[in-house]
């Protein structure tokens, strides 16, 4: 059983290459769910440097994840 959706394993491959990324304001809420539910399993955080910009960055733990899948036995 994982706490990881189809949705967040999407999003996590197509930014795990990047240290950082920000989803466009038009994101589908697919995304933006994926986000929020990667920011509550501690894969994600947020990074706000000030004014209206933000991104969201993988923790140590999150690059941990693609690093070490759980394959069935």
């Amino acid at each position: 059983w994982s706490l990881l959706d189809g949705d967040c394993l999407a999003l996590m491959h197509r930014f795990v290459n990047r240290p950082r990324f920000a989803l466009p304001l038009d994101a589908p809420v697919s995304d933006k769910l994926a986000v929020r539910r990667l920011i509550e399993l501690g894969v994600l955080r947020c990074e706000y440097p000030g004014g209206f910009k933000f991104s969201y960055a993988w923790t140590d733990f999150g690059r941990a994840v693609p690093a070490n899948p759980n394959r069935p036995s």
